[in-house]
């Protein structure tokens, strides 16, 4: 891991592997460079499935590819206040996916701590003992504040048993937007 550098304003913190990571606040930068990510990995899906494809299938795919990107598919637009995320179907269904996750992470762990790899982000996932997955969900939910779970007065109570936890399953690497386990609406 390299260098560490200054957080941005407004990021959020959490302990793992002896140190204090950061997560930068979800703004037009980020989400440009994800849908760029996002339109780059729909074109070289395409690209990918060539050879399972007769030609005229190929120029299809390739033509419909470009349609959805031409049509917003594969943007991350402003939020919709009281709606969604802004998020193209494209750009929603990666972001639900472990390769989405893994990238929306690094790009919100960059400016305060260089590009990491897949296995240095899942280093610091699996020791942070569910810190990334709140600093993810306070990131997440400052943006989208009208996506976060509401509480249930007997949530909020003295309860028996833990509420879900914000931190992702030990199967991802990446953490859940919405701890009570809803997907945020595209």
């Amino acid at each position: 891991m390299k260098k560490d550098r200054k957080p941005l304003p407004g990021s959020e913190c959490f302990e793992s592997l002896g140190k204090t990571w950061y997560l930068a606040p979800i703004g037009p930068a980020i989400t440009d460079t994800y849908s760029a990510w996002c339109r780059m990995r729909a074109r070289r899906a395409t690209d990918r499935d060539k050879s399972l494809m007769t030609a005229d299938e190929y120029i299809e795919e390739k033509r419909l590819t470009k349609q959805q990107i031409d049509a917003g598919e594969y943007e991350w637009g402003p939020p919709v206040e009281m709606h969604g995320t802004g998020m193209g179907p494209g750009v929603f269904a990666l972001f639900n996916s472990e390769p989405g996750r893994l990238h929306l992470l690094r790009l919100l762990m960059e400016p305060a701590h260089d590009t990491l790899t897949d296995e240095e982000i899942n280093a610091v996932n699996g020791d942070s003992n569910g810190g990334l997955g709140e600093a993810f969900n306070t990131v997440f939910f400052s943006r989208y504040p009208w996506l976060r779970p509401i509480e249930s007065e007997s949530q909020t109570e003295t309860p028996t048993t833990p509420a879900p936890a914000a931190s992702p399953p030990t199967t991802s690497p990446a953490p859940t937007p919405n701890p009570a386990g809803a997907t945020p609406t595209p």
